[in-house]
């Protein structure tokens, strides 16, 4: 399993990639999962104050996670 993790204004943003299963958690609560793999994955949430939180994962031998919130990207990170 490979994990991220971000910090926005106190808010813990937190992605886990598995095999077949990707999720998305913030301040501890899931948001958002997928099921089945697949080479992208999309996830959507949303901050306590409302804010729309974006992820894209993707990639074969490595995956590349992304985390936007709103329009800003915050995290761009490859393992």
């Amino acid at each position: 399993m490979k994990t991220w993790d971000a910090n926005y204004y106190g808010n813990n943003i937190h992605v886990e990639n598995e095999v077949l299963t990707e999720r998305l958690f913030i301040n501890g609560r899931l948001q958002d999962e997928t099921r089945g793999g697949g080479e992208r994955a999309k996830l959507i949430g949303r901050l306590p104050d409302g804010r729309l939180v974006k992820v894209s994962l993707g990639g074969f031998w490595t995956i590349h996670c992304t985390i936007f919130v709103e329009d800003e990207k915050i995290m761009d990170y490859q393992k």
